[in-house]
């Protein structure tokens, strides 16, 4: 598999920044939570739904990831994506 989640990184939420509407910052908490405890889940159920391999699945679903973390930036601007996609820790550096 390309990610490995660490489910002891959701204890740690680190306090909202300024600049981050509270929105977002709610929806990366969540986001943060479901992709760390159900990670595997989530892969094995795509996988099994689109008939394709878990990394296909999972290739898939950074893609979707990536996806909307160019949503975020055309919302909230770069910064804001920036500190979303390090605030999740799940869409590796390019």
């Amino acid at each position: 598999m390309i990610y490995t989640p660490d489910p002891n990184k959701v204890n740690s939420y680190p306090t909202k920044p300024d600049y981050v509407p509270k929105r977002l910052f709610d929806y990366a908490i969540a986001a943060k939570r479901q992709y760390n405890y159900s990670w595997d889940l989530l892969i094995a159920d795509i996988a099994s739904k689109n008939e394709c391999t878990k990394e296909q699945a999972e290739r898939a679903f950074l893609l979707g990831l990536k996806n909307e973390l160019t949503s975020i930036e055309n919302e909230y601007g770069e910064e804001c994506r920036k500190w979303f996609q390090t605030y999740i820790d799940v869409i590796p550096e390019e």
